[in-house]
């Protein structure tokens, strides 16, 4: 950009998602405005000041076409309009101030996270973003944006870390199929999330993956019956709290190690709530501590493998309904044993 940019320089304009364009005066270069529009966001309002972090060269008009540098910053100005964002190296972005209401990401090409990106924005409402195969990372990326109903699909190939991303996003009803090929770690990724039916996603089929508290407290009603488990190493808190899961199909986990509080405190919404669980194939399995802790309406268990275990405290507590496995039953496992349910759960 070889001309300076400043609150007196000359605004290049906006020219739908294109570049801005180079603007002559006769024949003379006034200014090289061919940077391309990397990101927009719809302000709140005209009256609170807008807080955009930006890792690499970016220029911001904040409403009005004129257009200011920043490098390396966090750049706050109360908008008048519109904001748009042109840069061709920033690899990482935050929007710092719960002043948006809509943020595009328009070309991510060079972003490597989104880590943090939209934390605790509250008052956003549609995210969108195209080219983020880049991107290895989302880390509370919408973690408490309650507002948020219109997600985009966008491309998650190379993501990660999923870690808290859409915790507490409280309106957000309907998941967007991302991919989760590469995922390793979900810990609390949709916790007390709104959603009550995921996607058929493929998760990771080469590395251990964490999905401790991944669906803790949620509105999850039914586990998608095609995921694949055989991953997932540490469950502990996984549907912990899911007042609305009612059953649970056959798991085969063969390496996963942690299971501790899995279905505890799924006490049910009236006639809803956690009643049968089909056969856990865990055989290296230690922690079972708290399992199905106070799962009152708990009935049936398909089988279960507790050969490996090191802690299995308050594994049934509270279960007043569980009758299979029985009393007695349920003390062998938690000594140790493989269970096989003689009967079929409902």
């Amino acid at each position: 950009m070889p001309i300076k940019f400043g609150v007196t320089d000359i605004g290049c304009g906006y020219l739908g998602t294109d570049a801005v364009s180079k603007i002559m005066l006769g024949n003379e270069l006034v200014k090289d405005c061919s940077m391309p529009i990397f990101a927009t966001a719809v302000p709140v309002d005209f009256v609170a000041t807008c807080g955009i972090e930006c890792l690499g060269d970016f220029i911001v008009d904040w409403g009005d076409g004129t257009l200011t540098s920043y490098s390396n910053t966090t750049a706050s100005v109360i908008p008048t309009g519109n904001i748009i964002i042109y840069s061709t190296n920033v690899t990482y972005i935050r929007f710092h101030t719960d002043t948006f209401s809509e943020i595009e990401i328009v070309d991510g090409t060079n972003l490597t996270t989104f880590n943090s990106m939209c934390v605790n924005l509250s008052n956003l409402v549609t995210f969108n973003a195209t080219n983020t195969h880049n991107v290895t990372a989302m880390t509370s990326c919408f973690s408490q944006c309650g507002s948020l109903t219109n997600l985009g699909l966008f491309d998650t190939s190379s993501v990660k870390s999923w870690e808290v991303t859409f915790a507490n996003c409280s309106s957000l009803t309907v998941m967007p199929k991302f991919d989760m090929s590469a995922g390793n770690s979900y810990s609390e990724c949709f916790r007390a999330g709104a959603v009550s039916v995921y996607p058929d996603w493929v998760w990771n089929t080469t590395e251990l993956i964490n999905m401790s508290g991944a669906f803790q407290s949620s509105k999850i009603t039914t586990i998608t019956a095609s995921w694949v488990f055989t991953m997932f190493s540490d469950c502990h808190d996984m549907f912990e709290g899911t007042l609305r899961l009612v059953s649970v199909p056959d798991l085969n986990m063969p390496n996963v190690l942690n299971m501790q509080n899995m279905f505890s405190r799924n006490t049910g919404i009236g006639t809803q709530g956690l009643k049968s669980i089909g056969v856990i194939t865990c055989p290296i399995c230690t922690d079972f501590n708290r399992m199905f802790n106070n799962s009152d309406g708990l009935e049936c268990i398909g089988g279960i493998d507790t050969r490996a275990q090191t802690d299995t405290a308050l594994m049934f507590n509270n279960n007043p309904l569980l009758s299979a496995p029985d009393a007695a039953e349920q003390t062998t496992i938690a000594a140790g044993t493989l269970y096989t349910n003689p009967g079929a759960c409902p």
